[in-house]
């Protein structure tokens, strides 16, 4: 990186330290602008609760549907090299980890033709 870079960089990270600074005296301003600044960096999603009244079934911004099964992991079906999966995954941070699974259709249908099976087997539990 260049000494020009570096000093940019340095510029920009000491108004952000000042601002903080600011931030810190007053107790009630900080707040409510951590909150409003929590909303705007969100995930990359958009709920789609007005079309679906689903709230677990939500739309990446892209386009890309998928159903939330829990507050980290979600479902979804994606196509890689022409080929369509269904995408199990846990999320951190709105992005996606190496923990999950992709399943081919024919994996899915027979995984799907277990469920009764996996059922009764947590019953028995």
């Amino acid at each position: 990186m260049s000494k020009r870079k570096l000093s940019q960089k340095y510029i920009a990270d000491s108004d952000v330290d000042e601002e903080e600074q600011q931030l810190a005296d007053d107790p009630e301003e900080s707040s409510l602008k951590k909150k409003k600044s929590s909303k705007s960096t969100g995930s990359k999603t958009k709920k789609r609760a007005i079309d679906n009244e689903d709230d677990d079934q939500d739309e990446t911004a892209d386009g890309q549907a998928f159903f939330k099964l829990s507050e980290r992991k979600r479902a979804s079906v994606r196509k890689w090299k022409d080929i369509a999966m269904v995408d199990i995954r846990e999320f951190y941070d709105g992005k996606p980890t190496r923990k999950g699974i992709s399943l081919t259709m024919d994996q899915w249908k027979k995984l799907k033709s277990f469920i009764d099976d996996i059922d009764n087997e947590l019953k028995k539990l």
